[in-house]
């Protein structure tokens, strides 16, 4: 049976026991819907469904909050279980642990606890979760307890519940704040899932924090974002949540996970003009995939970067086979438009596989014009890569002029949501000749979209190409109306045209005209390319 666990982390609050004599750590069943486990500095009682009473130092630490559970396909369906027990008794490194497992239908959620841990590992064991977007396990704790969440990139106070207007909604989960300046949303504390270090809530007292070491079974890529803490707007509820397979910032992912659940990879990247492939990202997934590196989420999948030289490893990888990816993430490869896919990569247990010096074939095309580093990112633009902030597409401008070999990158901004004009502008000194039709090449690449606006391309007054809901590849993505600055899902397109009849000696220009716009929705942008 393919092992497919997918681990968590938790370092929890937690209780002193009632009874004194009770041995830690222990596993009690009250009746056939209630169990309390934990050790000698806390305990959890779990029912049905929700972890409740969750004690530490003599404090609840839920309170009226819902507690710990399990969920999937967001809070649709939360697992029920039919029975628990302990799976496992040991000692490791001299400290005595229990794994209990509790089981539903779907699959074993389990509860490693040590004597003396003052919180417990979690894995959970699927054997039936259906086709899915979303599986998660979460925390909803006291709000006075823990007023404040933290994540990598941000630590702050949650809003008050009382903030939370009814009359001032603007769309999911976002409010405009009662004095009018700026919003509130829980998308704002979002991060990035494979850089975190630890996440939580807290207060003055106390403190509730995932810390994943592993992260090969997240789905996704490098540029994988998850919404990890936040205030729950009907209850006030602080919420910690353990995205494991999440969908909030993605035009789509559903995926089915192999019943069970649950060394390392070397390589030299070069280009094939001869530069090493520094910096690029690099990326083990699935072995002739039909899904995009950010899409991925039924196995496993392994994120890393090269050096300077190209060279790259991974480490304590499952045997298997996969899909080698690369891109370019900016640096000195910031003008490499193309990506690098190769199949078949065997690793093998307890064996160091070592794939030599790759070829990664790039563009040779004359380059006419590029805005913008090639790195799936809005990084560079203005506002690109800024904290996470509702709206802030609109500060946008409807109309902007980008003049090649004039113009600063931070002149573009990173999202166009407003109807009006993008225009770049930039000189031929020569004639194109005209060979054969498409012999010009606009390469549009977009760190996400936001579905509700079209774009017609313009190449000195002549449509290129267009940009709208309905075209493949265009799928919604929530990124620019969900507070993100710095990517959503990543698009790339490419617009052939016969440059001979479109293009001419001296001034020059390329259109973005958005036709169709909804309100904080629109274009992110990555790079825009004109080559022959």
């Amino acid at each position: 049976m393919k092992a497919i666990i997918l681990s968590i982390a938790a370092t929890l609050v937690g209780a002193v026991p009632t009874q004194s004599h009770t041995p830690s750590p222990y596993f009690n069943q009250v009746d056939n819907q209630t169990w309390v486990i934990g050790n000698e500095l806390w305990n959890l009682t779990q029912g049905l469904k929700y972890g409740v009473q969750l004690f530490y130092k003599d404090h609840d630490c839920v309170g009226d909050a819902v507690g710990h559970y399990v969920s999937y396909n967001g809070a649709a369906s939360d697992l029920s279980w039919n029975s628990a027990s302990i799976a496992k008794r040991g000692s490791y490194r001299g400290s005595d642990y229990i794994d209990v497992a509790f089981t539903a239908d779907e699959g074993e959620m389990h509860w490693v606890i040590f004597s003396g841990l003052p919180g417990a590992y979690q894995y959970f064991v699927n054997h039936a979760l259906p086709v899915l977007g979303e599986f998660r396990t979460l925390w909803r704790l006291d709000n006075t307890t823990f007023p404040r969440g933290k994540t990598n990139l941000r630590d702050e106070e949650l809003p008050p519940l009382s903030d939370y207007i009814a009359a001032n909604k603007v769309q999911d989960e976002t409010w405009l704040r009662p004095d009018g300046k700026g919003y509130i949303t829980k998308y704002d504390l979002t991060d990035w899932i494979r850089t975190q270090t630890y996440y939580g809530v807290y207060g003055d007292s106390f403190g509730s924090w995932y810390i994943n070491p592993g992260k090969d079974y997240y789905n996704g890529n490098h540029l994988k974002q998850e919404l990890m803490v936040h205030r729950e707007s009907a209850t006030g509820d602080a919420v910690q949540l353990n995205m494991i397979h999440g969908t909030h910032f993605m035009a789509s992912s559903s995926d089915a996970f192999p019943d069970g659940k649950d060394v390392g990879a070397v390589a030299v990247l070069v280009l094939s003009d001869g530069r090493p492939a520094a910096n690029a990202a690099v990326f083990l997934g699935d072995n002739n995939p039909n899904k995009t590196a950010l899409d991925m989420g039924t196995d496993y999948y392994y994120t890393s970067y090269a050096d300077a030289q190209g060279r790259f490893k991974f480490a304590d990888v499952r045997a298997a086979r996969y899909g080698l990816q690369a891109w370019s993430n900016g640096s000195k490869i910031a003008d490499v438009t193309t990506s690098f896919l190769q199949n078949n990569i065997t690793v093998t247990k307890s064996r160091n596989t070592n794939l030599g010096t790759l070829k990664w074939n790039v563009s040779k095309k004359t380059k006419i014009f590029q805005v913008g580093d090639f790195d799936r990112t809005s990084y560079g633009f203005q506002y690109g890569g800024a904290p996470n902030q509702h709206a802030l597409v609109a500060s946008c401008p409807g109309n902007l002029v980008y003049r090649v070999g004039k113009s600063k990158t931070s002149d573009w901004c990173f999202g166009q949501t407003y109807q009006g004009n993008w225009t770049i502008s930039f000189d031929l000194p020569n004639t194109p000749k005209h060979n054969r039709a498409g012999n010009a090449t606009l390469i549009v690449s977009l760190a996400g979209y936001s579905s509700g606006a079209s774009s017609i391309i313009l190449a000195n007054g002549q449509q290129i190409g267009n940009l709208t809901s309905e075209a493949p590849g265009l799928l919604n993505d929530p990124s620019l109306y969900r507070s993100m600055t710095t990517a959503g899902e990543w698009r790339y397109f490419e617009f052939e045209f016969d440059s001979g009849s479109v293009l001419k000696k001296g001034d020059n220009e390329v259109t973005f005209q958005m036709t169709r716009n909804t309100t904080w929705h629109g274009f992110m942008w990555d790079s825009v390319v004109l080559e022959w």
